[in-house]
């Protein structure tokens, strides 16, 4: 059952931050292995898995040139949890390597000046707020559910015209050269829009389309978040994370997933953005309207080389 729409409940507690990870947003079910070679790391590890039952924040920062500020501290950061860590040797029981799942993400309580370090350790800690989206109205999930299926047909439709212009350019030919002439590209007539056109590509950050449907991915980071340990058989539902989440059903938690699933096709600003999203439904219609922008972008692309080979 959906709860009617309203503002969540705040539950404010504070979080260790990592901050030897800040400069790619960790979404639900993203997995972080990494290695231990610093001290305050090590220290940052310890407390959690002591202090915390194994949770903490990814401090992320990004560029703020529009306010001249350099840097700053994305407010909504992601939560992580501890799953595996290794030890030098039995005797030492240094910690040289950890694993951990991105399982959903807090709010931090302050703007600015939130990340203090705590007294006697040389890592940060924040104070943080608990709960995620505002949960959806019957209405908004019907709306999701049908943002999710224009998703799908949006990115098959991308993925169409990719295949088609990879076709074009597998036929490209030399064309014997006109009588006393040099010779010439059939191809090469609009080659300056073509270098303009592959610049503005790369500056959009295309989406890694390729890489599975939405239902695939959501499946694989569904798999990761109901594992409880290595000793331990998976659960049967993603019912634990629902307070976290701020949902009451499964089909809200799985709505959830799905809307940062979309989003992993995007590169880090795009990411970022939906990181930031206050709701489920307003993150989908964020990837959707990427992808709308995607998809017009490659009919420009196929369109200029088919204009290319008519010469």
């Amino acid at each position: 059952m959906l709860a009617a729409a309203c503002a969540p409940a705040v539950v404010e507690r504070s979080v260790p931050l990592l901050s030897c990870a800040r400069n790619k947003l960790m979404l639900p079910g993203d997995v972080l292995e990494m290695p231990v070679d610093d001290d305050e790391t090590r220290s940052l590890i310890e407390h959690s898995l002591r202090q915390w039952d194994g949770e903490l924040g990814q401090l992320l920062v990004v560029n703020n040139s529009a306010y001249n500020r350099g840097a700053a501290v994305l407010q909504w950061v992601p939560l992580l949890k501890i799953m595996e860590i290794r030890m030098c040797c039995q005797e030492c029981e240094q910690i040289t390597w950890f694993e951990a799942k991105c399982i959903g993400r807090v709010r931090l309580k302050h703007a600015d000046g939130l990340c203090v370090s705590r007294p006697g350790h040389g890592f940060n800690v924040a104070h943080v707020t608990t709960y995620s989206d505002a949960p959806m109205s019957r209405d908004e999930m019907d709306e999701a559910t049908a943002c999710v299926e224009e998703i799908h047909a949006i990115r098959q439709s991308v993925l169409d015209l990719r295949a088609q212009l990879q076709t074009l350019r597998a036929q490209r030919v030399r064309v014997p050269p006109p009588a006393g002439g040099p010779a010439w590209d059939a191809v090469t007539t609009h080659r300056a829009r073509q270098i303009e056109a592959r610049r503005r590509e790369r500056s959009l950050a295309p989406a890694r389309l390729e890489q599975g449907s939405l239902r695939q991915r959501t499946g694989r980071l569904r798999e990761v978040l109901v594992q409880r340990g290595m000793d331990e058989s998976p659960a049967p539902s993603l019912e634990a994370l629902h307070e976290l989440w701020n949902v009451d059903c499964e089909e809200a938690a799985e709505m959830h997933l799905a809307s940062f699933a979309a989003c992993g096709w995007f590169g880090p600003l795009s990411r970022n953005q939906a990181g930031q999203c206050r709701s489920t439904l307003a993150r989908l219609r964020l990837v959707r309207k990427g992808l709308v922008k995607m998809q017009k972008f490659e009919f420009a692309k196929l369109s200029v080389e088919q204009l290319d080979l008519l010469g």
